[in-house]
């Protein structure tokens, strides 16, 4: 049957310093611009030749938090298993940095972060920048500096690369019809001879959110838009940190409680959309929000809405 395989790096746009924005995102690129049992451009081919889309089936992303590589396998074969294994172990060390392909790779992603500059996700940037304020939360964009981008070098790229790329900060998972004492030797074969250095990993700074009155109210005017958003939201820290069954209980209910509260609002008031009110956490900050968008004269019955 199908195979998914995942690789999680933990190291996102939140771990970089300033003059690094943007570096975990360019590592990712690289990913698929030759490693060292993959050279330039044999990556792709040898994936379309198993029927695999590169985009869909092999694909990556860059989070605030991680970095996450997908593999979608069309089948349990011993021989498609260990591939795939060697080109996430490529992944974990072994990522090439030619510099003909560096160079390459900045115009493919200064294309990809002017396609990104869309005015809903100018919106979004400075929702978060507002609800966010005070933490690495509010400056950080995973596509970072357009200046960074174009600028750094080869060097800095592999500094960063065996910064966060290591075994204490990188997490393996495969879901699949798993004979999973097979897999373990496979992945031990595979990964095993790794180095891991004696430092400690890097902490990272998220910073604390500004102090404020238990809800925050703001009206976002964005260039380029042409309506109006208004919010209303509340971030909080809560204390003690890490996943808990507890926790997602709590979540769930919040959730649910939220979705409810949207159902009603999308009845009683006419053209409201599906995401009016919602609740999330992002980073492990708990996060609600109202918001609402109108254009020109109609900007009144939304603040009316909102309050």
């Amino acid at each position: 049957g199908l195979w998914s395989m995942r690789l999680m790096v933990k190291g996102g746009a939140l771990d970089e310093k300033e003059e690094e924005r943007g570096l975990a995102h360019f590592i990712e690129h690289m990913a698929f611009e030759g490693t060292l049992h993959f050279k330039p451009g044999e990556l792709i081919a040898f994936f379309q030749k198993l029927g695999m889309a590169y985009g869909v089936d092999v694909n990556a992303f860059t989070y605030h938090d991680k970095t996450v590589y997908h593999l979608e396998l069309p089948n349990n074969e011993a021989d498609l298993i260990e591939q795939g294994l060697r080109l996430y172990r490529d992944y974990a060390d072994g990522i090439l940095f030619e510099e003909a392909r560096v160079e390459n790779e900045r115009e493919v992603i200064l294309r990809e972060k002017q396609a990104r500059d869309t005015p809903s996700a100018r919106i979004a940037e400075a929702s978060f920048r507002f609800s966010f304020a005070g933490t690495a939360l509010a400056q950080r964009s995973p596509i970072g500096l357009e200046s960074v981008v174009k600028e750094t070098s080869v060097e800095e790229l592999q500094a960063f690369y065996e910064k966060w790329y290591r075994p204490d900060l990188m997490t393996l998972v495969v879901v699949g019809d798993v004979d999973a004492a097979a897999l373990e030797r496979k992945i031990e074969a595979a990964f095993s001879s790794i180095e891991a250095p004696r430092q400690r990993p890097p902490k990272r700074k998220l910073g604390r959110l500004k102090r404020t009155k238990p809800f925050r109210a703001g009206h976002l005017s964005v260039e380029g838009v042409e309506r109006y958003t208004l919010e209303v939201s509340r971030a909080w820290m809560e204390r003690g940190s890490g996943d808990s069954w507890e926790r997602r209980k709590m979540d769930t209910a919040r959730s649910f409680a939220t979705s409810l509260f949207n159902e009603r609002c999308r009845e009683l008031i006419d053209g409201m959309s599906d995401d009016f009110a919602n609740y999330n956490r992002i980073f492990g900050i708990p996060y609600c929000q109202l918001s609402i968008s109108s254009g020109g004269a109609y900007w009144w019955d939304a603040f009316v809405w909102m309050d």
